[in-house]
């Protein structure tokens, strides 16, 4: 798996996490609760 193709599927990991958390009426990048799971889910996934 190449750089980008891991980084689209982070996004989809992300996305997936929020949505089912929150329904989708702002992206969740916009959101202070998202930055700081954020965090924590990036641990799983270092490159």
């Amino acid at each position: 798996m190449n750089y980008e193709n891991k980084k689209k599927q982070k996004q989809l990991d992300y996305e997936r996490l929020f949505s089912v958390k929150k329904p989708k009426k702002q992206p969740a990048y916009n959101r202070k609760e998202f930055k700081k799971t954020l965090k924590e889910v990036t641990w799983n996934y270092q490159i």
